[in-house]
């Protein structure tokens, strides 16, 4: 029995944010036995020819065998078309099926989205094809559940973050706020200037609209996802999404009500505990791992700060350490996966 990763090949080898999660979690399960199996991300019609198409089935049927394990990562990038032409391979040929979820697409762009692939009832349908699934968090797991999902299921509880930048250096007085992300479509900055707050948010990432950040932002440029680690401001990091400063709110804001956010592990493979909006998936894990502060509102983030303690903080910062260098190391996927095959062997 051979373990394999589906290993969607880019065009270019530069791993942006977007595709670091990703890029990671084959990393990791290469050092955890399995093999890549490389398919070239094709895009747009032309380019799903029958000969493309033709190529790939024939090296899905010349590496896989009976009784391997194929790793898909959804959503995959490469496609309906693809995706169901290699589930009906490995069906054939009686090889078995893990999704790993990184994103639930009905969710993250707009619940009411009725594209294929794109509504819940379509990504469930999908999802039920494989053999075993690793949601992101028991919420998704449950909001699956919900809407039909039926296969056997384990919650990865937060991404892992594989990195070689060294450790910020760590004050026990330090309370300065980190973001970092998509400053775009992080509305909530602007009208968090208008609080009057004494914290200062150091803000990371591409300024994509030349936005002029003052006030209480300051803005610190955009960094690769393994240098942006060191160059995090010791202190805290901020999870939060939207356009109000009241709660998470919109499409990406409620989306915080079940995937994992890749920035909270940026934080704790950095060593820095996080704050995170209360009504977050994540804040569940921030809670049980004492790594952090949850809140309702950025309002409360002045008075959250001040009340926390000298001993409270150096807790936070002692488990956020910790964990960073689980994340580091790939250990949740390692012991989500663990799980899987077990189940995929009926050893549960």
């Amino acid at each position: 029995m051979t373990k394999f990763v589906l290993n969607v090949v880019f065009p270019n080898t530069d791993r942006s944010a977007n595709g670091k999660a990703k890029a990671d979690a084959t990393d990791i399960l290469t050092t955890h036995g399995f093999e890549r199996l490389n398919v070239p991300l094709l895009r747009g019609k032309e380019k799903i020819t029958p000969k493309n198409l033709l190529k790939i089935r024939q090296l899905l049927r010349q590496r896989l065998s009976s009784d391997d394990v194929l790793l898909i990562q959804y959503p995959t990038n490469i496609g309906f078309v693809i995706n169901n032409m290699i589930l009906r391979v490995c069906k054939s040929k009686c090889v078995r099926t893990i999704a790993l979820i990184h994103d639930v697409d009905s969710l993250r762009v707009n619940s009411l989205v009725t594209k294929l692939y794109k509504n819940i009832k379509s990504e469930v349908r999908f999802l039920n094809k494989f053999n075993y699934i690793v949601s992101s968090n028991d919420r998704m797991t449950a909001y699956l559940a919900e809407h039909g999902l039926l296969r056997p299921t384990v919650s990865l509880r937060i991404f892992d973050y594989l990195t070689t930048a060294s450790m910020p250096v760590f004050k026990i007085k330090d309370k300065v706020v980190n973001f970092a992300g998509n400053l775009y479509k992080s509305e909530f900055l602007i009208k968090y200037n208008q609080l009057s707050e004494q914290t200062i948010i150091e803000l990371f990432g591409q300024n994509l609209n030349n936005q002029v950040y003052d006030g209480n932002l300051k803005y610190n440029g955009s960094y690769s996802p393994n240098d942006i680690v060191k160059e995090l401001v010791p202190g805290l990091g901020l999870i939060w999404d939207g356009a109000s400063v009241d709660s998470c709110d919109g499409a990406f804001g409620r989306y915080l009500l079940y995937n994992n956010p890749h920035k909270t592990s940026l934080y704790l493979a950095a060593g820095l505990p996080v704050i995170v909006w209360r009504k977050a998936a994540i804040a569940q894990f921030v809670i049980d791992e004492q790594v952090g502060l949850t809140i309702d509102s950025l309002a409360d983030l002045d008075s959250e700060l001040k009340r926390l303690s000298v001993d409270e903080l150096m807790v936070m910062h002692t488990r956020a350490q910790h964990i960073g260098k689980r994340l580091r190391n790939g250990y949740y996927l390692k012991i989500a996966i663990d799980k899987a095959l077990k189940g995929l062997d009926g050893n549960d």
